[in-house]
């Protein structure tokens, strides 16, 4: 059991969270996201490739 939440708190320190807040006169519809790293990184990036904002969104 020890073993098991060792790895799984080492694997936790690994994550990122990345935040984005749009600039208030955006458009809606699509907004694609685009993460780039180093084609040399042993990096592995797990994202949604974008998202989709409508009239009623409440960004400010």
């Amino acid at each position: 059991m020890e073993s098991a939440f060792r790895q799984i708190a080492e694997e936790l320190s690994s994550q990122y969270i990345l935040a984005y807040y749009p600039s208030t006169n955006s458009q809606t519809g699509f907004r694609e996201i685009d993460i780039n790293i180093p084609a040399d990184s042993r990096l592995r990036v797990i994202h949604r490739r974008g998202y989709v904002t409508d009239e009623n969104s409440s960004e400010k």
